[in-house]
């Protein structure tokens, strides 16, 4: 870590070219090995606010485009699902039905729990 880096708001120009290598892979070890910098290195940044910051938004903003596509194709999935109800192949036809009925039962049940945690709150607040 650089002298005074609490006290700068930037990345770094290594970290800058290291932030990519720790978004595209899952080992911290092999992203440093790519990024051509040592573990204890990552680790000093991570103590690090900024870079911290930086690889978490950059992390976030992943997953958000990733839910987006996600999202986007869930018609299509259901689609697909509600076709192999139809197969010739017993065991399709049964595992389709079974991730029909699994994720049906997994909306109602975040649906209540979302409920509840509602009605929680709101009596939390009434009490305030």
């Amino acid at each position: 870590m650089e002298k005074g880096s609490d006290k700068r708001d930037e990345l770094t120009t290594k970290q800058k070219q290291a932030l990519p290598y720790f978004i595209a892979t899952a080992s911290v070890t092999k992203a440093c090995e790519r990024a051509c910098i040592t573990p204890a290195c990552y680790y000093n940044w991570m103590k690090d606010g900024v870079f911290a910051r930086a690889l978490e938004k950059e992390r976030e903003q992943l997953r958000f485009e990733s839910y987006t596509i996600l999202r986007a194709n869930l018609p299509r999935a259901a689609e697909t699902l509600i076709e192999l109800l139809n197969s010739g192949n017993e065991v399709v036809r049964r595992l389709a039905a079974k991730d029909i009925l699994d994720h049906v039962h997994t909306y109602i049940e975040t649906k209540s729990i979302d409920e509840r945690i509602k009605l929680l709150e709101e009596r939390s607040n009434e009490k305030l």
